[in-house]
C-alpha cells in the first residue's frame, strides 16, 4: 500500500474516482496532494505507535551552548520526526529546532517518526482512509452531512487501531496506594 492507494481508497470511499498520481487532474488528486501529508502526520502524532517508534542515543555536538545548558545534542534528521515522547535520563532539557539541550553528558530519546506507507498496519491505513474521506467529502463535495459521518467512523477506526496497537506493550501497572498513604 502507498499513498495514492491510500488517498485513491479515500476518494472511492466518497463516490469520487480513484487517482494515479497527485498530479491527476480533478479535485479529487488536487485533495489529496494537499491534505494527505498533513493528515498522515497528524495521525501519527495521536499516539505513541510501536510500528513508527524508535530510540535513538544522540550525538552530543562539540560547540557548547551559549546561555543555560552545559551539552547539546543532535536530534536525529534522517526519517521524518513527527514527535519526540522521552527524553533520557530523566533531566531537565529544552528541544530547539533540531537540538535537545541538557546539563547531562549523554542523552537518548524515545520518537515517532514517519514510517513508508508499505509499513502501516491495516488498522492504522482503514483510520487513515476514512479521516481522508472525511475531509475530501468536504472539498470534492461540499458535503458535511458526509464530512460528519466519515470522521465519526475515522475516530471510531483510530481508536480501534490504537487499542490493538497498544496490546503490543507490557501494560505497566498503576503503583498507588491511597488507603495506605493516609494512615
Amino acid at each position: 500500500m502507498d499513498k495514492i492507494n491510500i488517498c485513491s481508497n479515500a476518494l472511492m470511499i466518497i463516490g469520487d474516482n480513484p487517482i494515479n498520481s497527485f498530479t491527476d487532474s480533478g479535485a479529487g488528486a488536487m485533495a489529496a496532494n494537499q491534505l494527505y501529508d498533513s493528515a498522515y502526520e497528524t495521525m501519527l502524532a495521536s499516539h505513541r505507535w510501536t510500528f513508527a517508534h524508535a530510540k535513538v542515543q544522540l550525538s552530543k555536538l562539540a560547540q557548547s551552548p551559549l546561555n543555560t545548558w552545559q551539552n547539546a545534542f543532535q536530534i536525529p534528521t534522517n526519517q521524518k520526526l513527527i514527535m519526540i515522547f522521552g527524553v533520557y535520563p530523566d533531566a531537565p532539557y529544552d528541544i530547539i529546532q533540531d537540538t535537545i539541550y541538557s546539563n547531562r553528558e549523554e542523552v537518548a530519546i524515545d520518537y515517532i517518526f514517519k514510517p513508508d506507507e508499505s509499513k502501516l498496519p491495516g488498522t492504522f491505513i482503514t483510520a487513515l482512509q476514512l479521516q481522508l474521506a472525511s475531509l475530501f467529502a468536504v472539498f470534492i463535495t461540499d458535503d458535511n452531512t458526509l464530512s460528519s459521518m466519515y470522521a465519526e467512523q475515522a475516530v471510531s477506526a483510530l481508536e480501534m487501531a490504537k487499542s490493538i496497537d497498544s496490546q503490543s506493550r507490557t501494560v505497566q501497572p498503576i503503583r498507588s496506594a491511597p488507603f495506605i498513604a493516609v494512615r
